[in-house]
């Protein structure tokens, strides 16, 4: 068993804000940004109550995408190791989903509740955390309210119910 600690101090490390849906979304931001009239750009998913959740409004923020996130409380925001070959650039992603976890139906509607619109905006959402029904009910609800929704098909479960998702777009 190899245990392998990395640490934010590491003079080789660095902390980076992204994801393919958040990556996907300040990207799209910034090409709408010259159109007449462009919808909001929206991003969905779940922090913890940490920098890490600070980082992520924050980068939102500044790439002018409307964060519309469900704060859990009881636990940390997710957070993704990747751990480059100097020599090869080969990758391996070590994962935590953390808060991302909490999303659910329920979480859904609390984010709706706190007067997010999603009406003309242009969703990007989390999908590498949909391996479970009440996280792929998540995409169903959000694909069957609203016209524009972005997913990476990350997910091998999100990828199987694709024709749930579908019938709604």
């Amino acid at each position: 068993k190899i245990v392998l600690e990395l640490t934010r101090e590491d003079p080789s490390s660095r902390a980076m804000v992204g994801g393919s849906a958040l990556n996907t979304a300040s990207a799209a931001s910034k090409h709408l940004a010259g159109c007449r009239s462009p919808p909001q750009v929206r991003f969905f998913g779940a922090i913890g109550h940490d920098s890490s959740g600070e980082l992520i409004q924050q980068a939102c923020l500044a790439d002018r995408v409307l964060p519309c996130l469900y704060l859990d409380r009881e636990t940390r925001t997710g957070e993704c190791a990747v751990l480059i070959n100097g020599s090869s650039r080969e990758r391996t992603i070590c994962c935590s989903r953390g808060a991302s976890s909490s999303l659910s139906l329920e979480t859904l509607e609390a984010v709706i509740s706190h007067g997010f619109d999603f009406s003309n905006a242009l969703i990007f959402a989390t999908t590498f955390v949909l391996t479970t029904k009440p996280r792929f009910e998540v995409v169903e609800s959000l694909a069957a309210r609203h016209r524009y929704l972005a997913l990476s098909l990350s997910s091998a479960e999100l990828i199987r119910g694709k024709e749930q998702v579908r019938k709604h777009i």
